[in-house]
């Protein structure tokens, strides 16, 4: 609760956001907020992908980071900043078939390392535990309707209830423009499993979106708070996100003739495929 989108998480998946002054202002411009690790399995409308719907992803988020690096037991891979989400991603570049396969090739129960260098004088760093069991099960969308178009400029997204699903803490729900690859809106955590509908605001017209929502299960059952090297707070999410994603477009200001709905219609699906990005993000 989640980039290679089409969640979290997923984030998760997660967003609660700690700073801690350091001594003065400058240096409190430089602090990390937030840090995920997240393992996934994507679905179109409901159904899992034959090939590639597992994957695995690691962002974090803060004020002025220089570089970004991640490692556990198979990987060592500097992290991507993404401007249109404002946070710096690995996304494992293999997509796997099978959560086995994901799982062997970033093996739980090891630790993980975060390094960020907030400037070039200024390293910090912290080492964390990961474990965390799937979900249990995923939510269906039951609005919008998958590859609909002509939707309202301020959807009510809609999916079936997951209360009562096993091993399932929240939900993450986020909805992107699919031609600029950027988050219109995210809510990456909410431990509510009884909600069923979101509205989180207005959409540009004429214009392909994909909402994802993703049932996630949380290490140690909630967002951690934890602390840097140098003491300094945020908030790590270690995510495995069961997730769903379906892909609409939106009306004109004024709705169109039936041509040009047809057309928008036409160049979304071309724009669209399976991608979780860079998720929870």
């Amino acid at each position: 609760m989640l980039r290679h989108g089409n969640w979290l998480v997923v984030a998760g998946v997660l967003l609660a956001l700690l700073m801690l002054a350091r001594g003065t202002s400058a240096d409190v411009a430089k602090d990390v907020t937030a840090a995920a690790v997240i393992y996934g399995c994507d679905r179109i409308n409901g159904t899992v992908p034959t090939t590639g719907a597992y994957f695995f992803q690691a962002w974090v988020e803060g004020t002025n980071i220089d570089d970004v690096r991640y490692t556990d037991a198979s990987t060592n891979a500097a992290l991507t900043y993404h401007a249109g989400d404002d946070r710096w991603y690995y996304n494992d570049p293999v997509r796997y078939d099978t959560a086995a396969a994901l799982h062997a090739a970033h093996p739980q129960l090891t630790l993980v390392d975060f390094y960020w260098n907030e400037a070039a004088w200024d390293n910090d760093h912290d080492q964390l535990g990961y474990n965390v069991i799937p979900p249990g099960g995923f939510a269906t969308i039951t609005n919008p309707p998958h590859n609909s178009l002509n939707q309202p400029l301020d959807p009510l997204y809609q999916w079936n209830s997951v209360a009562g699903t096993s091993n399932a803490q929240g939900l993450y729900k986020g909805v992107r423009n699919i031609a600029t690859d950027t988050l219109a809106y995210e809510e990456v955590f909410n431990s509510d499993l009884n909600q069923t509908s979101w509205q989180p605001g207005a959409l540009d017209p004429l214009t392909g979106y994909e909402f994802t929502l993703c049932v996630v299960n949380l290490v140690y059952d909630d967002p951690v708070p934890a602390l840097t090297d140098r003491g300094d707070p945020y908030t790590y999410y270690g995510v495995w996100a069961q997730c769903n994603t379906i892909q609409f477009s939106t009306q004109a200001t004024e709705i169109p003739e039936p041509g040009t709905i047809a057309l928008v219609g036409s160049a979304m699906l071309a724009l669209v495929g399976l991608r979780w990005r860079r998720r929870m993000r």
